[in-house]
C-alpha cells in the first residue's frame, strides 16, 4: 500500500509517528528520512502481536515549494501542522477538508458518491487572502487564519468560518485503544438565519436557530448531518462518529458541528464539509 505525502517548503527531514490500532503490534521503518533534497521515502512495516500477519506500507515525501498549492481540482494550503484543501467539486459545491496530516488523506465518502469533471475555477491573491473564484461563487482563505468565506458574484457573504479545530483523543474498548481526533468547526450565523435540516428527530423542532441537538441514530431518531440556511446554502458535515449541533454560540450568531472522532486513515484525521 502506498501514500504521498506533502511537506512544508524547507523540511529537511521527516519522522513518521505511526499509531498502532492493537496494543502489541510490531513496527518497523519508522527512522527519519532525508528530504533536503526536495523528497524521500519511508517503507513501514507492521506485524500483527502474533507475528502471524505482517503490511507493508510505503511512505513517498514531497516538499513542497510554496505557501499552497494549485492544483486541478481546487487549491491545497499547507499550513503548520495541519493541511487544508479546498476542493471545487462544480461551481455551486465547494468542499473542505482539514488534516493533521502531511498531506489530505484520501478517503471514500458513505455519503457523496458523485464524482465531479475537472472544475473551472481561478485562483488570485488579494489583501491577506487567497480567493478561489467559479462563475457562481468567489471563496477567500485568509492567509493568517486559514478561515474560508464565501461570497455569491454580487459581493453578499453567505457563510464564513469562525474556528475550526482538531483535538487529541483516545478511544479505549475492550480490546483496543486508538489515538484520534475529535473535530468541530464554527461558522458564523446572523441573527435572521433560520437552519432546518439534520434529519428526522423527536424534539419537534423545525429550526435550529438557537437550538442544539445530537446526530445519532437512536429509535425514531434519524441522524442527517446536513443543514439548510435561509441565506440560501446548504452545509453538509461529513463524518460518521458522534456528532452534535449547537445553534446557540455566542447569543444566537453562531452554530457549531462538532464531532467525538474524526475518520482516521494511516492516523491521519480529517473533517470535511460541503457547501
Amino acid at each position: 500500500t502506498g501514500y504521498t505525502a506533502s511537506l512544508p517548503k524547507g523540511t529537511l527531514t521527516v519522522t513518521p509517528a505511526i499509531l498502532p490500532a492493537v496494543v502489541g503490534q510490531t513496527i518497523t521503518g519508522t527512522s527519519a528520512v532525508d528530504v533536503s533534497g526536495g523528497s524521500g521515502t519511508s517503507t513501514i512495516t507492521v506485524t500483527s502481536y502474533d507475528g502471524t500477519v505482517s503490511k507493508t506500507y510505503t511512505i513517498r515525501y514531497m516538499v513542497l515549494t510554496d505557501a499552497y498549492s494549485i492544483l486541478t481540482d481546487g487549491v491545497l494550503f499547507n499550513i503548520p501542522g495541519y493541511r487544508m484543501k479546498v476542493s471545487v467539486c462544480n461551481p455551486k459545491i465547494i468542499q473542505v477538508s482539514y488534516s493533521t496530516g502531511a498531506s489530505i488523506p484520501a478517503k471514500d465518502s458513505i455519503i457523496v458518491n458523485k464524482i465531479w469533471s475537472t472544475p473551472e475555477f481561478n485562483v488570485t491573491e488579494t489583501s491577506g487572502s487567497v480567493k478561489i473564484s467559479t462563475s457562481s461563487l468567489d471563496v477567500y482563505v485568509s492567509t493568517s487564519t486559514f478561515l474560508v468565506s464565501y461570497f455569491d458574484k454580487n459581493g453578499t457573504n453567505i457563510l464564513s468560518e469562525s474556528e475550526k479545530k482538531l483535538t487529541p483523543t483516545t478511544l479505549t474498548t475492550t480490546h483496543t485503544t486508538t489515538k484520534a481526533f475529535a473535530c468541530s468547526a464554527i461558522f458564523n450565523s446572523p441573527s435572521n438565519e433560520g437552519l432546518y435540516g439534520l434529519g428526522q428527530h423527536q424534539g419537534s423542532i423545525m429550526n435550529y436557530k438557537g437550538r442544539s441537538q445530537s446526530i445519532d441514530e437512536q429509535n425514531g431518531d434519524v441522524g442527517l448531518p446536513f443543514l439548510v440556511s435561509t441565506q440560501g446554502y446548504g452545509l453538509l458535515w461529513d463524518n460518521y462518529s458522534y456528532t452534535y449541533f449547537d445553534g446557540s454560540l455566542s447569543t444566537n450568531t453562531k452554530y457549531q458541528f462538532r464531532s467525538d472522532r474524526s475518520e482516521e486513515h494511516t492516523s491521519e484525521l480529517q473533517s470535511r464539509q460541503y457547501l
